[in-house]
């Protein structure tokens, strides 16, 4: 049982290996492009589980926040009553 559960982590590692491979050939063709793709998809994965929303003003000083926990929450109970 125990080496079956190697053999699977050894396979996961070899996967990211080749994953990672094929990201610096990535790189290497278009480095701009593939290191803001990565920018993007490490932000998704951060915050695809929150419900809060941060929103800048171009040219202004104000942060928006919206708190979509909040608003859901609130549409929750409405439909309740």
């Amino acid at each position: 049982m125990k080496n079956a559960i190697t053999r699977k982590g050894e396979k996961a590692d070899m996967l990211q290996v080749l994953a990672l491979i094929n990201e610096l050939a990535e790189y290497e063709k278009a480095p701009k492009v593939t290191r803001d793709r990565l920018y993007l998809d490490a932000l998704q994965g951060l915050y695809s589980n929150s419900t809060k929303v941060l929103m800048d003003v171009e040219g202004g000083n104000n942060l928006m926040y919206l708190p979509l926990d909040k608003i859901l929450e609130q549409n929750r109970s409405q439909e309740e009553d």
